[in-house]
């Protein structure tokens, strides 16, 4: 964070990231970010951890705020308008431990077994947010109490959902076909080439927050954030389907001649 001003208006820019899951660990985290070959027994140990509804989300904001000069607004002195415009990613996948176990291992050890995988999500939003506020600032003994709120607006950029409320996955024996039953809803905004310029949805915002900083020990910050929605515009799309995916093999006669398989 850079902070200039003193006693006048105070500029910050900052780039928070935010992830977290209900069933993986930071260590989890911090060994997929590295990438590279991931060892079975890592998987293994992924997969253990998953529960029935496990939630893998991330979230980071790249922001600009002022504080302005000190106003006298309703009667009150000590109050600041802030004004802060950011860019926001936010992204979430829902997933279980038989979904993964195929992804990781494969659907061989289910042959002849209907196995459920479902539910799933994924979910995936970008847009920028411009807000103005009022922040009061009080002197303590030892510090300074922050309270305050900020109204504006969202400006979506892009989003997409995949929510498969029930998914069922059946290997034939030998696997001569796989078929996969779904119910699912999909929506997404205008298939286009992403521009941070180019606006494809609306929507209010709003944050209140309360902060105690002391001159010396732990600060105390507590907030009520991304308050509001984006109401996207005609160009999007949503549709739902329950269907089922069957997927035969084939049979090759000739290894070393599949081009004919392929023919025939």
């Amino acid at each position: 964070m850079l902070d200039y001003g003193e006693g006048k208006s105070l500029f910050s820019a900052t780039a928070t990231l935010h992830a977290g899951s209900n069933s993986l660990t930071t260590r989890h985290f911090f060994r997929l970010r590295q990438g590279g070959h991931l060892s079975g027994s890592f998987l293994d140990d992924i997969e253990n951890s998953l529960i029935s509804g496990s939630v893998i989300g991330g979230y980071s904001i790249s922001e600009i705020t002022v504080l302005g000069e000190k106003v006298r607004c309703w009667g009150r002195d000590s109050l600041y308008i802030t004004a802060n415009a950011g860019y926001h990613q936010f992204q979430e996948i829902l997933i279980n431990r038989n979904a993964a176990s195929v992804a990781f291992h494969g659907n061989l050890m289910y042959e002849g077994d209907t196995l459920d995988i479902g539910p799933l999500l994924y979910q995936n939003q970008k847009y920028h947010q411009w807000k103005l506020g009022l922040t009061k600032v009080s002197a303590g003994t030892n510090g300074r109490f922050y309270a305050g709120f900020t109204l504006g607006i969202n400006l979506g950029l892009q989003q997409m959902m995949i929510d498969i409320s029930e998914a069922s996955l059946f290997t034939a024996p030998y696997g001569e076909y796989l078929e996969l039953h779904t119910q699912m809803q999909f929506s997404r905004s205008a298939a286009e080439k992403f521009s941070p310029s180019r606006i494809q949805g609306v929507g209010p915002a709003l944050d209140f927050f309360y902060a105690w900083i002391p001159d010396k020990g732990t600060s105390v910050y507590v907030s009520f954030t991304q308050l509001g929605f984006i109401i996207w515009n005609n160009k999007s799309y949503t549709y739902q389907h329950d269907t089922t995916f069957l997927f035969e093999g084939i049979v090759i006669d000739n290894v070393f001649n599949v081009a004919d398989t392929w023919d025939s």
